[in-house]
């Protein structure tokens, strides 16, 4: 660049001052006393040359004046990806009381089995062997007796209850086909007169798995049998069956005099009399409701 180009240029902007000046100045005053200037006798410069300067002066004081801020690190809103996690917290389900039906009844347990001595049907005897004065064969001595009463309960299984039967024989009403046999018998024998009675109490059967039929059904009855005071346990071989509800049969067992603390008779019509007793019962029993 020459010296001339220079000064040139240095003209030029002092003459761009002074107009900015002028202009500043013309403002201030009353439009009346202003005195325009011709349009023509100041060279303009171009707008964006004035006035560049002056705002590229300002920019560069706010941005010396202003510090530089940290961008800021927020994450926008619009971005953000944390998410809450969903809630696994579950009530547990409301659940109702079971319905409690009520406990079945059991059915009742069966009833003992209850047999009472028919009024009617029941005879106990005594059978022994005997040979009287001028008969030369020996016979039978047989006395009888119908006062009888007691009752056998049975569980339903058929066991016998002991504490719960018995049969009793009323022998003071005991008769034979002989007036003087039975006053032997009532003095010397049995003593009906201080033991009026003979009792057995059946304490097991044997040989009975159910109850008898329409035929006889065979079978055993261990108890425990006193006489003259006297007990001592005896087996009877019975017969049995039924009839209905009813239960009919015959029973017999045998001992020696001296077992129940008896002596033999003695009269002058009897020669010999055996030490065994034989004693015989044809029985009705009734099934009546438990008592």
């Amino acid at each position: 660049m020459t010296v001339k180009s220079v000064v040139v240029a240095l003209g030029l902007l002092a003459s761009a001052g002074f107009a900015a000046c002028a202009q500043s100045k013309s403002t201030d005053k009353p439009a009346s006393t202003a005195t325009s200037q011709p349009a023509n006798t100041t060279p303009s410069q171009p707008a964006s040359t004035a006035t560049s300067q002056p705002a590229n002066a300002a920019a560069s004081q706010l941005a010396s004046a202003t510090p530089d801020k940290p961008a800021s690190t927020t994450p926008s809103k619009s971005t953000e990806t944390t998410t809450k996690p969903a809630a696994t917290t579950t009530k547990p389900a409301a659940t109702k009381p079971a319905a409690t039906k009520p406990a079945a009844t059991p059915a009742p347990a069966p009833a003992n089995l209850h047999f009472t001595v028919a009024p009617q049907g029941n005879e106990a005897r005594y059978v022994v062997r005997e040979q009287l004065v001028g008969i030369d064969f020996p016979s039978d001595a047989i006395g009888k007796a119908h006062d009888i009463t007691g009752m056998i309960v049975v569980k339903p299984d058929g066991t016998l209850l002991p504490d719960s039967s018995r049969i009793t024989v009323n022998v003071q009403t005991m008769k034979s086909d002989k007036s003087q046999r039975d006053k032997s018998i009532r003095t010397q024998a049995i003593e009906t007169d201080n033991y009026p009675t003979v009792s057995f109490v059946p304490t097991s059967f044997a040989g009975l798995t159910a109850r008898p039929g329409a035929t006889d059904a065979a079978f055993t009855v261990t108890g425990n049998l006193t006489v003259h005071g006297a007990t001592h346990p005896v087996t009877w071989d019975v017969k049995a069956h039924s009839a209905g509800t009813d239960v009919l049969g015959s029973a017999s067992t045998k001992f020696v005099f001296e077992d129940f603390g008896m002596k033999q008779p003695k009269k002058a019509i009897v020669l010999t009399v055996m030490d065994t007793v034989k004693l015989e019962y044809d029985f009705h029993f009734v099934q009546v409701p438990p008592q």
